[in-house]
């Protein structure tokens, strides 16, 4: 399946390769879901019973590649992978699991909990980009 189309980001020509890698990694993250969810939509429209199974097929298929990413994210970035100890495989809802992790603090925000995680990465990837347009001049290496 073709990737989606990358949607509009600064690019930043020094970004140490694991901040990159850890990019690569959730935009194709990001892409196999989409790719699931497109087979999925496909085969719940399909009259034909032979091509719905082989969408499902399909959709099983991304979601399986997206399962590898998740766990490449789990063992290289510290911080997804003590989330995952928090929330994955767990019975209950996922606020109680919230609040056992949290000490039971309310959380009004919690759509904001995931920026709030992205912010130190955005934040070290425009530092990084500061330096080095102010190590070279602002020109390009």
């Amino acid at each position: 399946m073709t990737p989606a189309t990358p949607r509009p980001t600064e690019v930043i020509d020094h970004v140490p390769s694991a901040l990159s890698d850890l990019r690569f990694a959730a935009e194709a993250l990001r892409e196999e879901i989409d790719a699931m969810v497109g087979y999925r939509e496909r085969a719940s429209r399909c009259a034909d019973p032979e091509l719905r199974e082989v969408l499902h097929h399909n959709a099983r298929e991304e979601a399986e590649h997206a399962a590898m990413l998740i766990e490449w994210l789990r063992r290289n970035e510290s911080s997804f992978a003590e989330e995952i100890d928090t929330y994955l495989y767990r019975d209950g809802s996922l606020m109680q699991a919230e609040r056992r992790a949290t000490g039971g603090e309310s959380s009004t925000s919690d759509a904001r909990g995931i920026e709030l995680r992205i912010e130190p990465l955005a934040a070290t990837v425009q530092a990084t980009a500061m330096q080095s347009a102010a190590s070279t001049g602002g020109r390009h290496a």
